[in-house]
């Protein structure tokens, strides 16, 4: 699964004197500038409404419990995320949601690359953002190529190349590359290129699966696919970044799936992973197709502490909910349990119909005290989780 996250330059620090909450809405990683959100002061309070401008809002809490609940929605058409967010005050109070727009057919911006003979049979990998694309350069007619589903911003952008159905060799970076909607022309000689570096992600373990994926600039991800087990890219000494970063999955799929992420600044040669949080946790309960019950988890690794839950679903229509409910929202408890809100109360296809849908629940653990940071990745972040994919049709 690939990971995408917002790319900002840092979170300000919660204070535990502050009571205001703010929120900074993303669509693909560029500031959204209208939208619909609403919130809750407390865990019983009354849900309050607001057309968000600029893409930040923000509101005071009053609840002696300190506890407060975010809903964003965004839609494309018919297509719509729903986000639901339960945090407390002492999760921290800067948040950030990013909408990621893949399922739209249309964007503001092109590039049309003008590529050399020496493209023509290649495997090559188009990156810019949360955009990527892999274009057919069978002949001469196609090294004219130009992006389908490109937004405007500003990423890196990453060209990586190698020979048909064999592993990527070369790569080219343009780093902050800003997009204004239009079309802009580019022309690339293979001889542009650079050779890349690789590393090796694998584990002791057995039954597992391990694999990295380089976040150039933090904010486009960058996964060209490899035909030796456990190779992965590295950026070579001349094309590095400061503000790149890597992540090394473990995991394990099994009737509760497991898995261990850490961040890098860099790689080493060989990354060995050995890592997995428990698999001793019963499986949550849905019952009125609208309220989970389970246990808490304890995921046994050494400095990974419980953060929150989350539970993501869709539908047919690919629309999808995203629920996340904080450690420190819920309190201690030897049973949990969490009822979704009302959303038609604002429309009637918001409300996600459980009982049809498949949808995972999973326990989120890892080394930051932070839940909003787990948002925003940084090097030496690490996240332990355990999911449960449940079927209930």
């Amino acid at each position: 699964m690939k990971k995408f996250f917002t790319a900002v330059s840092c979170i300000p620090e919660n204070s535990a004197s502050q009571n205001t909450v703010t929120v900074t809405i993303y669509e693909n990683n560029v500031k959204k500038s209208d939208g619909f959100l609403a919130y809750m002061d407390g865990k019983t309070g009354n849900w309050k409404i607001s057309e968000y401008k600029n893409g930040v809002y923000s509101f005071d809490l009053n609840s002696p419990d300190r506890n407060y609940s975010i809903y964003a929605a965004n839609s494309y058409g018919t297509f719509h995320t729903i986000k639901i967010m339960n945090y407390n005050i002492s999760d921290g109070n800067y948040i950030l949601i990013n909408f990621e727009n893949n399922f739209s057919y249309t964007s503001d911006s092109t590039i049309t690359l003008n590529l050399d003979n020496n493209f023509i049979n290649t495997d090559t990998s188009l990156f810019y953002g949360s955009f990527h694309e892999f274009p057919d350069f069978s002949s001469e007619n196609n090294l004219s190529h130009e992006t389908c589903g490109l937004h405007s911003g500003t990423h890196d952008f990453i060209i990586v190349s190698g020979p048909k159905s064999g592993d990527p060799e070369k790569i080219c970076i343009e780093r902050n590359k800003t997009v204004l909607p239009g079309a802009y022309p580019e022309t690339l000689y293979y001889s542009d290129l650079k050779d890349i570096d690789t590393y090796t992600a694998t584990s002791l373990l057995k039954d597992v699966y391990v694999w990295g994926e380089l976040f150039a600039g933090k904010s486009t991800p960058v996964f060209p696919y490899f035909t030796t087990p456990d190779k992965n890219l590295r950026l070579p000494d001349s094309l590095k970044s400061d503000d790149d970063l890597y992540l090394i999955t473990l995991q394990k799929y099994n009737d509760i799936s497991l898995s261990f992420e850490i961040y890098k600044t860099y790689p080493e040669s060989t990354e060995i992973q050995n890592t997995l949080p428990s698999a001793e946790w019963e499986k949550p309960i849905l019952s009125d197709n609208k309220t989970f019950s389970w246990k808490p988890y304890d995921s046994k690794i050494e400095n990974h502490n419980l953060k929150k839950y989350e539970i993501i679903t869709s539908d047919s229509l690919n629309s999808e909910w995203y629920i996340t409910v904080s450690k420190n929202w819920l309190g201690d408890s030897s049973q949990y349990s969490y009822t979704l809100p009302d959303l038609s109360l604002w429309n009637s296809s918001w409300n996600p119909d459980l009982e049809k849908n498949s949808y995972t629940f999973s326990a989120v653990s890892g080394n930051e005290n932070n839940v909003i940071k787990y948002e925003t990745p940084y090097s030496g972040l690490e996240i332990s989780t355990a999911s449960y994919n449940i079927n209930l049709h």
